[in-house]
């Protein structure tokens, strides 16, 4: 995994590697009042995080999570997760998909 980008990962983060990945917890302050938003499993792909990594403001970070039918994407603040989304899927020609039920 390459290096975060600066203001990405705040000193409230506590960051671990496990299997490859790059797990971190922030304190819960740091979600509050967030909006999760979700969509249909295969729509999040390598090239959709790439793009979401990239739509991430400074000084936001972000978490994602799927199951066997959906994924979801929270960002903190100062970033919107709608917006963010949008913005990532917009960068690579397409529409925000969306979100394919409970």
């Amino acid at each position: 995994m390459g290096p975060a980008r600066p203001g990405q990962l705040s000193a409230l983060n506590v960051g671990c590697e496990y299997g490859g990945l790059f797990l971190f917890a922030s304190p819960q302050s740091a979600w509050e009042g967030t909006e999760t938003v979700y969509l249909p499993h295969g729509d999040l792909d390598g090239e959709v995080l790439d793009a979401i990594h990239q739509a991430v403001p400074d000084g936001a970070t972000y978490g994602f999570n799927h199951d066997s039918r959906r994924a979801w994407v929270t960002v903190t603040k100062p970033g919107d997760t709608r917006e963010v989304l949008s913005a990532a899927f917009a960068s690579l020609g397409r529409d925000l998909p969306t979100d394919p039920g409970s």
